[in-house]
């Protein structure tokens, strides 16, 4: 009895255990944050843009911001996920590179 009890209890939560949800914030959320009208969410949104070009442009290479106001980054963020509601469901950090690829690339003349 205990065995079955036990074996059933497993497939039960097999689904669970093996459902893995990426963690983190989506580009959802961070369209709310960035399209917030307070200067601290858009001061949280360029923060976060500025974090992602970070990891992922180590050399400073790929993406030009560093002389870039606040608001325009935020601008490319909003205008990168503006009516594009397929993609919301990605990572937040990937809408990111997406919008600074977009409107930041370095150019090499």
């Amino acid at each position: 009895m205990l065995k079955s009890t036990a074996l059933a209890f497993a497939i039960f939560l097999l689904p669970v255990a093996s459902y893995a949800p990426e963690r983190g914030l989506s580009a959802a959320g961070l369209f709310r944050i960035c399209g917030a009208p307070e200067p601290t969410w858009i001061g949280v949104c360029y923060g976060y843009a500025l974090a992602v070009a970070e990891m992922f442009d180590t050399a400073g290479t790929r993406f030009c911001i560093v002389d870039v106001e606040p608001e325009k980054v935020v601008e490319a963020i909003r205008k990168t996920l503006y009516g594009q509601t397929d993609l919301h469901f990605m990572p937040a950090y990937r809408a990111i590179v997406s919008a600074l690829d977009d409107h930041f690339p370095c150019r090499v003349d």
